[in-house]
């Protein structure tokens, strides 16, 4: 890999990461500036309220986890191999997922809500 390629893909998961941050403070309805990588899902960032009828702030981060991955992965993740408890492991979910079906993550991350 030369030096050029690793400043991209650099380039790329930094982007991809913020674009994930922008999602999370759009689905909590609070500033990007606000999210940080240590925040954990369901102690940080809490959902509304659950119902069996509505689905809430964790619930559509769910969906997004789900949606993003592949058959393989999915798998994993339903082994428990795979597990996303923090803003960071998200981030680096949507970078794994994006290298596999970039425009499944970009959708998912810019147009979808």
């Amino acid at each position: 890999m030369t030096v050029t390629n690793k400043l991209q893909i650099n380039s790329i998961e930094q982007h991809i990461t913020i674009l994930a941050i922008n999602r999370l403070a759009v689905i909590f309805k609070v500033s990007s500036n606000t999210i940080k990588l240590s925040l954990k899902f369901g102690d940080d960032l809490k959902g509304n309220s659950f119902s069996d009828f509505k689905y809430n702030e964790l619930d559509i981060v769910l969906e997004d986890i789900l949606d993003a991955m592949d058959r393989i992965l999915r798998k994993e993740f339903e082994l428990k191999k795979i597990i996303i408890y923090t803003v960071n492991d998200y981030c680096n979910h949507m970078i794994l997922c994006y290298k596999k079906n970039p425009k499944k993550v970009d959708y998912i991350l810019r147009y979808r809500l």
